[in-house]
């Protein structure tokens, strides 16, 4: 039940720790681009519309081999067994052929050299979603990290790595700090993403005082707004629900729903909401 902080409504693809089979995946946080110029991506949307069409014609020839199965059990004319026969060849050609577009599909291709050739590697769907095999994984992390090292000053910079960092919080955090460290001063990411992206990874790497330690400073900064200054509040007695330090989780989000319960803007009656979720949840965990 945990509430997702504000600031990952701009990412299209995280986390986690993150959001996504071919047929029903989203963008996951690929980057939107125009219709590009033929040579370093092939058309997956078409090459997918081909393995649908060709995975209907699989449905309906397995049909009909079994039916030749059947037919076959009971005494018939000798031509049902070459009809089988022949529907069975049909299948075993067709599956081969989706195989192939398969393969064809998933294949990678080389690492692409200039930013604009990145970009449109990342509009391809199979690098997301759930049904991306490791090696799609780790080629859309290497185009994100590409990406950033040709062009940092790049107006989508602070967006590849704010994607690559919440890629990598799930699986591996300490490399997300890593990531941030190589790249927060020549990417313009804003300071309160910066923030939030290292107290996550902190929190999941079991060091909630360090992440308490940020989430309490940007509770405290007069220069962000209320509305962050809850978010910023919620997340630090989250801190403590990922310890395992119950009161103290509940000590911060009861006095968060006293201070904020009657506020009907709809950004804290969110945060208040995912609060006393929070209460819920630890107190089900505590058999109460």
């Amino acid at each position: 039940m945990s509430r997702a902080p504000l600031w990952l409504s701009s990412v299209a693809c995280l986390a986690a720790a993150v959001a996504l089979a071919i047929a029903a995946s989203d963008t996951g946080g690929a980057v939107v681009v125009p219709e590009s110029t033929a040579g370093a991506v092939p058309d997956s949307t078409d090459v997918r519309a081909r393995i649908f069409a060709l995975e209907r014609r699989l449905e309906a020839l397995a049909a009909t081999a079994a039916a030749g199965a059947r037919a076959d059990a009971a005494p018939a004319p000798t031509a049902n067994a070459a009809d089988t026969g022949a529907v069975e060849a049909r299948l075993a050609a067709v599956e081969a052929a989706v195989a192939a577009l398969r393969s064809d599909l998933a294949a990678l291709g080389p690492m692409p050299d200039t930013a604009a050739g990145i970009v449109q590697a990342l509009a391809d769907q199979n690098l997301f979603g759930p049904g991306a095999s490791p090696a799609h994984v780790q080629r859309r992390r290497e185009l994100w990290q590409r990406f950033l090292e040709l062009a940092p000053r790049d107006p989508q910079a602070p967006r590849m790595l704010e994607q690559a960092c919440g890629d990598l919080l799930a699986t591996d955090p300490g490399a997300a700090i890593e990531l941030l460290d190589r790249h927060r001063h020549s990417v313009a990411l804003a300071p309160l993403r910066v923030d939030y992206l290292r107290a996550n990874a902190l929190s999941l790497l079991g060091q909630g005082d360090g992440a308490r330690a940020i989430f309490g400073r940007l509770a405290g900064d007069r220069s962000l707004s209320e509305v962050e200054r809850v978010d910023a509040a919620f997340w630090h007695a989250h801190t403590w629900k990922q310890q395992g330090r119950y009161d103290e989780a509940r000590r911060e989000f009861e006095s968060l729903i006293a201070h904020y319960g009657a506020d009907r803007r709809a950004e804290v009656v969110s945060i208040v909401d995912g609060a006393r979720g929070q209460i819920a949840e630890m107190e089900r965990w505590q058999g109460r």
